[in-house]
């Protein structure tokens, strides 16, 4: 899998991929044309899918499952890349990472823990604190997503992961900071993939290989791709 980000300053489509022997590689698109590849991690440095998000600046980060379960960060600053840096320590991290940027211009990150946990990490000016177990054991059984939800109120954060039945479960961060959950955002045997999500939705393959969405704890998918 890859991972895309959007220039906020310049429109440019960026783009993070694992490549060969483990490697992790950057890809990059300004009028038309792309660049690259740029080797940001050498071989056995990258072990899942990474994640990358756009900062308001311009600027881009990438987080990736490392090795022996490490977490490694990459950062870019006006086109300079630094890393890998080792924000989580080795048998921390078992699934791709998601990453996100939040109103204030922190990063927040979320990744599945071991026993099947949720580990929340957040960088403020650019020191890094967590993990924050947001997710008990036997609570997290994909791959999760995050995303900032921009409203009024204590809602600042949205992360989402397959439960132990097969159910899409939510968990949201407020304004000062504090998690709750985890909420069932689908009934059980309805979600067969790690969510991608914005806001308070997330989308999810789910059973018999539809595509299904939903917004609300409690509330009926909407299927938005037939099963197949």
């Amino acid at each position: 899998s890859v991972s895309e980000a959007i220039s906020p300053t310049n429109h440019s489509v960026n783009v993070a991929a694992r490549g060969p022997n483990n490697s992790l590689r950057f890809y990059w698109q300004v009028g038309g044309t792309w660049y690259g590849p740029l080797g940001l991690g050498g071989a056995n440095t990258t072990y899942s899918a990474p994640s990358i998000a756009a900062e308001s600046n311009g600027n881009f980060d990438i987080a990736v499952e490392g090795p022996g379960n490490s977490m490694y960060f990459y950062w870019d600053a006006a086109g300079t890349w630094y890393g890998p840096l080792q924000v989580a320590a080795t048998g921390s991290t078992l699934s791709t990472p998601a990453l996100d940027v939040d109103t204030d211009g922190h990063l927040a990150l979320v990744v599945e823990g071991p026993s099947n946990t949720l580990y929340h990490y957040w960088n403020i000016s650019g020191t890094w604190y967590g993990p924050l177990g947001i997710g008990g054991p036997s609570s997290t059984f994909s791959a999760p997503s995050i995303s900032v939800q921009s409203c009024s109120g204590d809602c600042s954060a949205q992360a989402f992961a397959v439960g132990p039945n097969h159910d899409m479960r939510q968990w949201q961060r407020d304004s000062s900071g504090n998690w709750s959950g985890p909420r069932e955002w689908s009934s059980d045997q309805q979600a067969f993939s790690s969510p991608s999500s914005y806001n308070a939705q997330a989308v999810f393959e789910g059973a018999n290989h539809s595509l299904a969405t939903s917004s609300s704890s409690g509330v009926a998918l909407t299927n938005i791709g037939t099963g197949g």
